[in-house]
């Protein structure tokens, strides 16, 4: 069973991108960052079906008229004081001078540090830039690793559920008998949702798209599980619980 998401607009709000949305190559623009012209902004645009090839998820630039982007860099952006910055294919932060006027990189690109975490399923580094020119960055290549840890109410703590791996959305159902979390495959490069039985001590894969499944809700009964899944489309579906 699917439901189409559905997307709500404040009295203030207008959508930006919609004219320049493919949804033939990409399911979400997102992390947009206005430049100092007041003008173009900086964008990723991407899809999650996770292609060797991929040669369209990446860095836009466009401006407030929103009828046109260009592909920069296949990355997430950062902007200070004239200097794109980008992580690179090899996990690599990167800043090279951009002339915004007209819509390109003027200069080889320069190291700013030799290697920063990097979400696969996402195309996401983890690094940001204040508009001082000050970065902030993960040194660590791999992504950042967790375990379900239970903890009593003084902060002790009283044991572990499931591996550690690359986890998030942890949620309970309503008997708190299985709990529902996000976990990141990296070198399939993609992020399915999982099932801890705490009865059984066990868990189970709930879902097997090839992009993102991602924060699981439990119906009331807790015999359902909504979630979201995205590739080029992103939809809401509804799945039984025991499947």
């Amino acid at each position: 069973m699917r439901c189409q998401a559905t997307c709500y607009e404040s009295e203030n709000s207008a959508p930006l991108t919609h004219k320049i949305f493919d949804s033939t190559k990409e399911a979400t623009h997102r992390w947009p960052i206005f430049l100092p012209d007041g003008e173009h902004i900086l964008f990723f645009a991407g899809g999650f079906t996770n292609a060797r090839d991929n040669r369209t998820s990446g860095i836009y630039l466009s401006s407030l008229t929103g009828k046109e982007k260009k592909l920069l860099f296949l990355s997430n952006p950062g902007y200070a004081n004239g200097y794109l910055f980008y992580s690179d294919e090899k996990k690599s932060l990167r800043a090279t001078a951009a002339d915004i006027s007209k819509e390109t990189t003027v200069a080889e690109s320069q190291a700013v540090a030799e290697q920063v975490g990097y979400q696969p399923s996402t195309y996401w580094g983890a690094f940001a830039v204040a508009e001082n020119g000050t970065v902030v960055y993960n040194p660590t290549a791999g992504a950042a690793l967790s375990v379900l840890t239970w903890y009593d109410r003084a902060g002790k703590e009283l044991g572990r559920v499931g591996d550690l791996g690359m986890l998030a959305n942890p949620t309970f159902s309503p008997d708190n008998n299985r709990l529902t979390v996000d976990i990141a495959d990296v070198k399939a490069k993609r992020v399915n949702i999982w099932i801890e039985h705490f009865n059984h001590d066990t868990n189970s894969r709930f879902t097997f798209d090839p992009g993102e499944d991602v924060s699981g809700t439990w119906s009331r009964d807790g015999t359902l599980v909504a979630y979201r899944a995205q590739t080029y489309h992103v939809n809401i579906y509804l799945k039984p619980a025991q499947a």
